[in-house]
């Protein structure tokens, strides 16, 4: 018995270690997304004023629907002849002047308004976590670009020491490189402190625990970018932008809203079935009724509203007009800064190449006699500071590109489709 306890809990543990092995995947910028948008409590937020929204919608249709309603009551009079009534009654709505219609249709835009602003969210999201995607990433890279000059500094100090017995080196550029080690010890140090803050935020717009791994895609290569023209013509389809149409939509409702408000009639249709009436019509089944209303004079107040309606309106252009603006020009401002990161890295990419050599040369140098030491550490120096600048440039160049992306709604879906 004890023996087939122990194998089931030998079984129970290796089934454990595969489901923590399935779940240690790592984390592409893709997988990223889709968690950041499963528990985003702002994307949570407009979906429910999306819903809100189409319960508003629902109740201005309703408007145009008949309206029934039941009667009950009992009167007891002071010479003892109780009164009984009971009856339903329903009300229909002919002509409200367009209020009915105009009231739908505004609902409808402000529907419209929110499930845009739902989707504006949502590409927010994108930005946020390719932001601190990229982050991270690069933090990673330049860790590893560290590691490597500290290899090839042990490798250096190694073959100085080699040196220094037989009496070819001096203990001055043992020590120069000593210092260029514990500087660049305490450079790691804070990158590692970098990672971690950027380990913790990414984990916190995910949900995730700070101790994830990422598998960036195609980590050598740059997102292509397109012509301006072309970004510049996805500007409409921008989320943001359309809300704001809505929005002025809405607003020209609201004038016609009004208008009718002040001057149209209201025509409605009224009737009862009466289950019980009391005397002296207790031989009155039913009735019909016609109600006309004619607004006639409400104190100015009517025309008041119609100006206010006018002045949301003119609001609205105004705010559609400066959104347009801005977004063009961060559309272009952000185009303009990819195709400078794009040529610098051109540049550095060269010059990487350039510095390599030159380690290799005066290396070389330095075993002829030909060069010094301090020639060997600025010109490994100098590589590494290259190398780095080209990762941080690189990253930047990602994460401009995805903020491109997001500002002309050309960005991967949850489902991995565009």
């Amino acid at each position: 018995m004890h023996k087939s306890i122990f194998t089931q809990l030998i079984l129970a543990a290796i089934l454990l270690c595969l489901f923590s092995f399935t779940l240690a995947e790592d984390y592409t910028l893709g997988k990223c997304f889709q968690l950041a948008v499963s528990r985003s409590e702002t994307l949570a937020d407009q979906e429910e004023q999306v819903i809100q929204a189409e319960e508003h919608f629902k109740q201005a249709q309703s408007s145009n629907l008949p309206n029934i309603s039941g009667l009950f009551s009992y009167t007891k009079q002071d010479q003892g002849t109780d009164l009984t009534n009971i009856k339903l009654t329903a009300s229909q709505p002919l002509f409200h002047g367009f209020r009915i219609i105009n009231a739908i249709k505004q609902n409808e835009k402000l529907l419209k308004t929110k499930q845009e602003a739902y989707q504006w969210a949502y590409l927010q999201i994108y930005s946020d976590v390719s932001t601190a995607y990229y982050l991270l990433v690069y933090a990673i890279k330049d860790k590893q670009l560290l590691e490597e000059q500290q290899k090839l500094y042990e490798k250096r100090l190694q073959e100085l020491n080699e040196r220094l017995q037989i009496g070819r080196s001096r203990k001055t550029e043992i020590l120069s490189f000593e210092v260029s080690m514990a500087l660049l010890k305490t450079t790691i140090s804070q990158i590692d402190s970098q990672i971690l803050a950027a380990k913790t935020y990414l984990g916190f717009l995910l949900g995730v625990e700070a101790t994830i791994s990422l598998s960036e895609e195609n980590s050598a290569l740059l997102p292509p970018t397109k012509d301006l023209a072309y970004y510049k013509e996805r500007m409409a389809l921008r989320p943001d932008i359309k809300a704001a149409q809505s929005t002025l939509a809405g607003s020209a409702i609201g004038i016609e809203l009004a208008s009718s408000s002040q001057w149209l009639p209201a025509v409605d249709l009224n009737g009862n079935f009466y289950v019980q009436h009391a005397a002296p019509n207790q031989n009155v089944a039913w009735d019909a009724q016609i109600l006309f209303t004619l607004p006639t004079f409400f104190g100015y107040n009517g025309q008041s509203k119609t100006d206010e309606a006018t002045s949301i309106k003119r609001q609205a252009e105004i705010a559609l007009a400066k959104l347009q603006r801005k977004t063009a020009q961060d559309i272009e401002d952000v185009y303009n800064l990819l195709a400078a990161e794009k040529a610098q890295i051109q540049s550095l990419t060269k010059a990487v190449e350039l510095s390599e050599t030159n380690v290799q040369t005066v290396l070389a140098d330095y075993r002829y006699g030909l060069s010094n030491n301090l020639d060997v550490l600025q010109a490994l120096n100098a590589a590494i500071d290259i190398k780095r600048s080209l990762n941080k440039l690189r990253y930047a160049y990602k994460t401009d590109a995805a903020k491109l992306a997001s500002l002309v709604v050309d960005i991967p879906s949850v489902g991995g489709t565009k």
